[in-house]
């Protein structure tokens, strides 16, 4: 089939130079042109043709072995892609579930951080109330105190004044009775 190939050629470039000869010598004296031109063609054709006959098992064999390389690339890059849609995938999903479960965190701790509040805000109040009625009761104690004191006072207040008029106003005969009713006092007593 090549070889058919080559002989087509070959003889479509010799029918080419007869008939561009044959208008060259038609033409008259000046041939010289053309006939360089016409054997530029014939070495042209004769270079591909032992282009074709002596590189075209070694490019073939090239092409062959770029195509297979270049399949194995490809096949190795859908490969890699493959791989790299998988771990995209993975790693939105992976963003999703984080995404999720820092919701949740988030929510916990502000759930956490509600019962905090209100368990501090009771502890304040159950301690401003324990306060409360500790002050009450060193009130109520030092009012207490202070009352023994005042007692205290009036009462040595009242004995200094009884004892400064009570000698001028006493005689020996209320002494006596006093004394008597004091007796009597303890034995009923």
């Amino acid at each position: 089939m090549m070889r058919n190939n080559q002989v087509l050629t070959v003889s479509g470039g010799v029918l080419a130079v007869f008939f561009l000869c044959g208008t060259a010598w038609a033409a008259g004296g000046d041939w010289r042109p053309t006939y360089d031109m016409v054997m530029r063609w014939v070495n042209f054709i004769i270079l591909v043709a032992l282009l074709v006959k002596f590189l075209k098992t070694p490019l073939k064999d090239f092409l062959k072995s770029q195509s297979e390389l270049t399949s194995r690339e490809i096949a190795l890059a859908e490969a890699e892609k493959k791989d790299m849609e998988k771990r995209i995938a993975e790693t939105r999903r992976m963003l999703r579930e984080s995404e999720s479960r820092l919701k949740s965190i988030r929510e916990r701790i502000v759930r956490q951080g509600e019962a905090r509040k209100l368990e501090i805000i009771e502890n304040a109040r159950r301690q401003s109330r324990t306060m409360m009625a500790e002050a009450r009761r060193r009130i109520d104690s030092q009012m207490l105190q202070a009352r023994a004191r005042i007692r205290a006072e009036l009462v040595d207040t009242a004995v200094a004044r009884a004892m400064e008029r009570l000698p001028g106003v006493i005689n020996e005969q209320d002494n006596e009775r006093f004394v008597a009713q004091f007796i009597e006092g303890t034995r009923n007593g």
